[in-house]
């Protein structure tokens, strides 16, 4: 949540949020794994701009919403650790970032103008621990 002013609220809600990454890594040791990571992001955002009538956020006079499906970049990083063979653990962080523009002087006329736009920053950072089961074994050819 960004408070625009001491009388304005824009909130931002992501229904939904995935990528399509590709990942570069260094085997530091034989079991331990770096890399960084990048690619598109996919994000379902609600921005939801609101007007009080006082610093107190106690009367709304408008409120506006915008939902749609944004295209943007993701980048991190991470490190994973084979516990054995088949058993790894991992922790990754990721940054997603999409831009768009909100039509606040359509959806708000009495308080924009009619061409008001607002170039909005929508981010994210997600960190997570994982913990990865390997199928099968090594792969061993027989002649």
């Amino acid at each position: 949540m960004d408070s625009i002013g001491r009388d304005e609220i824009l909130r931002t809600r992501y229904d939904a949020l995935g990528s399509a990454r590709a990942r570069l890594g260094f085997a530091a040791t034989d079991r331990l794994l770096l890399y960084v990571t990048g690619g598109a992001a996919f994000a379902r955002i609600t921005n939801t701009y609101e007007n009080y009538t006082n610093a107190n956020l106690n009367v709304l006079t408008d409120i506006a919403a915008v939902t749609s499906s944004n295209v943007g970049w993701v980048a991190g990083g991470g490190i994973q650790y084979a516990l054995t063979n088949n058993w790894i653990l991992g922790a990754e962080g990721l940054y997603y970032e999409f831009r768009q523009n909100l039509p606040v002087g359509r959806l708000l006329p009495n308080l924009f103008a009619p061409v008001d736009n607002w170039n909005i920053t929508n981010s994210v950072a997600v960190g997570r621990i994982r913990l990865d089961y390997k199928f099968g074994g090594p792969v061993v050819a027989k002649y």
